[in-house]
């Protein structure tokens, strides 16, 4: 009958519905639009601590309204050393392999 195969679709577009809400809530430009910010190191990757940047490297910071950029000084608490890193292939959703799969935000 009709509603048994409304069922199911109604179903399915709840669940779309919800994911699109979560989507919203997630996107980085809305944590920027809330006072926050995004500062990516020389190689574009977002830095997540101080130990991740050394001095003379050149960072961008993303605002809501623009970027900035700045170099680290020598002196300032950087935390931890930073570990060496391995160049890996990164996994994507979409994107490419050199953004990560980021398509806004993150180049």
């Amino acid at each position: 009958t009709r509603r048994s195969a409304a069922r199911p679709l109604a179903a399915v577009a709840a669940r779309l519905q919800g994911q699109q809400v979560r989507l919203r809530l997630l996107d980085p430009a809305r944590l920027l639009e809330r006072g926050y910010s995004l500062t990516l190191g020389p190689d574009g990757r977002v830095l997540r601590r101080a130990g991740d940047a050394a001095p003379g490297d050149l960072l961008t910071t993303r605002l809501t309204d623009g970027e900035l950029e700045s170099i680290v000084q020598p002196g300032g608490h950087a935390g931890p050393p930073r570990k060496p890193r391995t160049r890996r292939k990164a996994k994507t959703r979409g994107g490419n392999e050199e953004d990560g799969g980021q398509e806004t935000l993150f180049r």
